[in-house]
């Protein structure tokens, strides 16, 4: 719904509802309900917009992370693409790791990747991470399982928010080489 979607909404309910007999007009008896109405608009479309933009921060950073890691003797730009799109994948299975599981919290429904082979995946991902040195491994798990923001890691760690960006990159870096040997 939108914002100006909700205005005639909320003037076709204060018809629906407005006692002529009353005495009092109808400007007065909708103006209230009309005003609320937009504000509550206004509220959902400012969390919304606010979400998007928090999406979109978290994408640009990691992104950045991973491409601070690109290394000049790569052997060929398609290889170094396959290298970043499975690496931006692995980041998708962390992230989806914390959605399902506030999503499986009142079901215990299969889902549609319920497969043997997307569990062997989370398997070797999740023993991978355990393999990691510790900061790396504290971020990951952090900001993908935790939802937790890089500056914040950086303050947790004390260090700055590049050397997570740094620390973020070689960590995907090192859970892609894991899994591809393991592949």
């Amino acid at each position: 719904m939108s914002i100006s979607s909700s205005a005639p909404r909320s003037r076709n309910q204060a018809i629906d509802r407005f006692e002529p007999l009353r005495a009092v007009p109808f400007r007065a008896f909708a103006r209230p309900r009309i005003v609320g109405s937009i504000a509550n608009g206004l509220g959902k479309y400012s969390e919304a917009v606010a979400n998007a933009g928090y999406r979109r921060r978290t994408e640009r950073e990691r992104l950045k992370s991973l491409m601070a890691e690109r290394r000049e003797d790569a052997a060929s730009p398609l290889q170094e693409l396959s290298k970043l799109t499975a690496t931006l994948a692995i980041g998708m299975i962390l992230e989806e790791w914390r959605q399902s599981e506030i999503e499986q919290i009142g079901t215990a429904e299969p889902t549609a990747y319920d497969t043997l082979a997307w569990k062997q995946t989370e398997f070797l991902l999740r023993e991978a991470i355990d393999n990691l040195p510790p900061n790396e491994a504290f971020i990951v798990r952090q900001h993908y399982l935790n939802g937790v923001g890089f500056r914040q890691i950086a303050v947790a760690l004390g260090l700055s928010n590049g050397r997570i960006s740094q620390l973020h990159g070689r960590a995907l870096g090192r859970l892609h080489g894991r899994l591809a040997k393991a592949g």
